[in-house]
């Protein structure tokens, strides 16, 4: 009987070794994928939350291929075309004013572009502001093919920051960060130490682990153990600890004026995730919330509301 016992234990040991071993290397494999962009010209199919159950298994087991995100077509008769030389080069669009009430750089949000970001870099034109728009590593027409949701992301910040410090001194200087752009401009401020006079973050997740699970939820998949593999290895495959990407933990070291904003409407980043990134930070700050808007551009939805919240935040970060 004790024998049978133990034979029993062996068995039931192995076999969640190897389950385990198994799962480590799906994780491995999504991870891989989720983070290394392909041939942007490539032709592959689209997963999101009205795919098939079949379709979104597959994806959880064996993970999906991103083309890099390419830039859509915009007027850039009055945009100057422009390079960040850096570890990684970026592409960035320049449009000057004159005179200037600062600079304002934008930060699109992954699987996206600098022309994502074209309408609310036009606003800040009009509010009398010279704007950057910047393409990260592995977007548009910046090198690369690698993203880390916002961890190397953050030296493109840092970079862009430096850049416009050169090419516009003595100005004021604005960041706008969406989504992944806005845990970018958090981590840049936060831990690599720079210091624009302001910071405007909308729709930024609040841990990357909570970010992962909620993508399980979206598709309708349990997320245990996966979630939290694909947070592992997404960190490890390329070279960072992905538990510790925690905007909300970066907002506790953070004292530059900083308006967050969020949309009710958003099924990625919930209300919890922007009232914690808010209530952490430690200088001047603003909520903003849109009564309309899902995980979008606001200006997009709800165009008044926007221009009329960025404009008097801009206006009391001067004072």
């Amino acid at each position: 009987m004790n024998s049978r016992i133990k034979i029993v234990g062996i068995s039931l040991f192995g076999f969640f070794i190897i389950l385990g071993l198994i799962l480590n290397i799906f994780a491995a494999y999504q991870a891989t994928n989720f983070t290394h962009f392909i041939d942007p010209n490539k032709k592959v199919s689209v997963l999101d939350e009205n795919s098939s159950f079949e379709k979104k298994l597959s994806s959880v087991l064996f993970g999906i291929q991103i083309p890099k995100p390419k830039n859509a077509k915009v007027d850039l008769d009055f945009v100057e075309v422009d390079t960040v030389i850096a570890d990684v080069n970026l592409e960035v669009w320049r449009f000057d004013m004159e005179p200037s009430k600062g600079i304002v750089a934008l930060f699109h949000g992954y699987k996206s572009t600098k022309s994502a970001l074209w309408r609310e870099a036009q606003s800040f034109y009009r509010m009398g502001y010279s704007v950057v728009l910047v393409d990260f590593r592995a977007s548009g027409n910046s090198d690369g093919m690698v993203c880390t949701i916002g961890y190397n992301e953050a030296n493109d910040v840092v970079n862009v920051y430096n850049w416009i410090q050169v090419q516009y001194p003595n100005q004021p200087i604005y960041l706008y960060g969406i989504s992944m752009g806005a845990a970018a401009v958090l981590r840049a401020v936060s831990v690599l130490d720079i210091h624009p006079n302001a910071i405007m973050v909308q729709s930024s997740f609040s841990t990357m682990n909570g970010a992962t699970k909620n993508r399980f939820r979206l598709l309708g998949l349990p997320s245990w153990p996966m979630a939290n593999l694909l947070t592992f290895w997404g960190g490890y495959v390329n070279d960072f600890d992905a538990f510790k990407l925690n905007p909300s933990e970066f907002a506790k070291q953070i004292t530059t004026p900083t308006l967050v904003i969020h949309g009710v409407l958003d099924n990625r980043v919930s209300w919890e995730d922007s009232e914690t990134i808010y209530d952490n930070l430690q200088g001047p700050k603003e909520f903003g919330v849109f009564s309309k808007s899902g995980h979008e551009s606001m200006l997009n939805k709800e165009e008044a509301n926007w221009v009329y919240l960025v404009t008097n935040f801009l206006e009391s970060a001067k004072k």
